[in-house]
């Protein structure tokens, strides 16, 4: 149970880390920009990849509470392979330049037979 609880904290922290060089590689590529662009819908910049309560919400929820960070309100699922990348590019939040827009979805860890 220990080793479970350590595994958990440095996976955190290791995806802490990942997502705070993400934004900083996001802001200076935006910073060079003269204007700034419109919020818009975004293909998401991380996917959280989990198996059912494995933490994959609790993760997403405090990923969320910073301010560059967006989650899509739905899960979206594997559906998005099977239809065409607008249709998944609609499903995602509104984000301004500089904003990373994280999606997560359980059923990413599961490996289906039929396809």
């Amino acid at each position: 149970m220990l080793w479970t609880v350590l595994f958990a904290l440095l996976l955190i922290l290791v995806l802490q880390t990942q997502m705070f060089v993400c934004l900083k590689e996001l802001r200076t590529r935006h910073s060079t920009l003269s204007f700034p662009l419109p919020p818009h819908q975004r293909l998401p910049g991380a996917i959280i990849i989990g198996v059912r309560k494995g933490g994959t919400r609790a993760l997403l929820e405090m990923l969320n509470l910073h301010p560059d960070v967006e989650m899509a309100k739905a899960e979206v699922n594997l559906e998005h392979y099977r239809r065409r990348l607008d249709w998944y590019r609609s499903q995602m939040p509104l984000t301004s330049s500089g904003q990373l827009t994280l999606e997560k979805t359980p059923g990413y860890f599961a490996i289906t037979s039929g396809s």
